[in-house]
C-alpha cells in the first residue's frame, strides 16, 4: 500500500502562507488522535519534516527554525501531513516520543475552561463512560486504548512528573497505571445501579525500567471468586509494558464488588 508520502500532493510550494511566509501546524498523536500541540511553519520548515520525517517548526520570538526534541529528547516521529480545504493549515500526525508540552505535559492543550452547566448537557452524554477524565487517571494523563468487562488497556506518557531522582519512571506511577486499568474492567462489568467496585489487593514486580516513552498497561480477567452475600472477588492480571513490548512490571490485582445494599448495612 502507498505511503501518504508516496500519495499526497502537497509540496511546500502549494501551501498558502501567511504574509510572514508561515503557515500554523496543528499537531496530533496518530494512535490516540489527541491533539498534542500547535506551532508555525515556513516553506524551509516544512520542507525538513517531509524530508527528514520528523517534525521542525519556525520560532516567531527566536526567529529560527527548531527541531522538536532536539534539547528535551521529545520528538515526534512523522506518520502522515495533511493539509486543510484551504491549504493554509496544515495537520501532521505523528509518533511522539515522550511529551509535547513544554511543562512536560502530554499535551500543550491540559487546561479547560469552566464552562457553565446546562439544561441541554444530557443530550451530549454518551453512551460509553469516559474512564480517563478523573482524579488521579486524568492527572497522569492516562488514555484509554481499550476498555471491556474482561480486558483493557491504558496508555501513560512518561513526564518529568512521574520520574524518581534517578530519572526513572517511579514504581508508584506504573502501579497507578496497572491499577486504573484494572478498575476500568472491574467497573465496566458492574451494575452500577446496585453495585460497587473498590481495588482490594495489589501485587506488582517490577522487572525493568523506563525513562522516556510512553507505558502501556493491561488488564485481562484471570479468575472471578464468589463470596455469597458478601459479593465477589475478581483477580485480574496485569502487565506495563514500554512501546516495543519490553515487559516492565507484572503482577495481579484484586478487586471486589460489593451491592449497595451490602456495603450500607457493612457502614451503618
Amino acid at each position: 500500500m502507498a505511503s501518504d508520502f508516496e500519495t499526497m500532493a502537497l509540496t511546500p510550494a502549494d501551501v498558502k502562507f501567511n504574509e510572514q511566509g508561515l503557515v500554523p501546524c496543528i499537531v496530533q498523536d496518530n494512535e490516540t488522535k489527541d491533539v498534542l500541540m500547535m506551532a508555525w511553519m515556513n516553506a524551509e520548515s516544512l520542507a525538513l519534516t517531509i524530508e527528514q520525517r520528523t517534525t521542525w517548526f519556525y520560532s516567531r520570538s527566536r526567529q529560527k527554525l527548531w527541531h522538536k526534541g532536539e534539547e528535551s529528547g521529545n520528538t515526534q516521529e512523522l506518520v502522515s501531513l495533511r493539509y486543510d480545504c484551504d491549504a493554509d493549515t496544515l495537520l501532521a500526525l505523528v509518533r511522539p516520543v515522550g511529551p509535547a508540552c513544554h511543562t512536560g505535559n502530554y499535551s500543550c492543550f491540559y487546561r479547560e475552561f469552566d464552562l457553565p452547566e446546562t439544561e441541554t448537557a444530557g443530550e451530549f452524554e454518551q453512551d460509553k463512560p469516559e474512564l480517563t477524565m478523573y482524579g488521579l487517571t486524568k492527572a497522569l494523563g492516562i488514555t484509554e486504548v481499550e476498555a471491556s468487562p474482561r480486558r483493557a488497556v491504558g496508555r501513560m506518557p512518561v513526564t518529568s512528573d512521574i520520574l524518581q531522582p534517578a530519572g526513572f519512571v517511579h514504581g508508584g506511577a506504573t502501579i497507578s497505571l496497572l491499577e486504573s486499568v484494572a478498575s476500568w474492567t472491574s467497573w465496566l462489568g458492574t451494575d452500577h445501579e446496585s453495585e460497587f467496585s473498590f481495588g482490594s489487593h495489589i501485587d506488582i514486580r517490577h522487572v525493568s525500567a523506563v525513562r522516556k516513552g510512553y507505558l502501556y498497561g493491561s488488564s485481562e480477567l484471570e479468575r472471578v471468586e464468589d463470596l455469597g452475600e458478601r459479593g465477589r472477588k475478581e483477580y485480574w492480571h496485569v502487565e506495563a509494558k514500554t512501546e516495543d513490548g519490553r515487559l516492565v512490571s507484572t503482577g495481579t490485582i484484586t478487586t471486589r464488588v460489593v451491592s449497595k445494599e451490602y456495603f450500607a448495612k457493612k457502614r451503618s
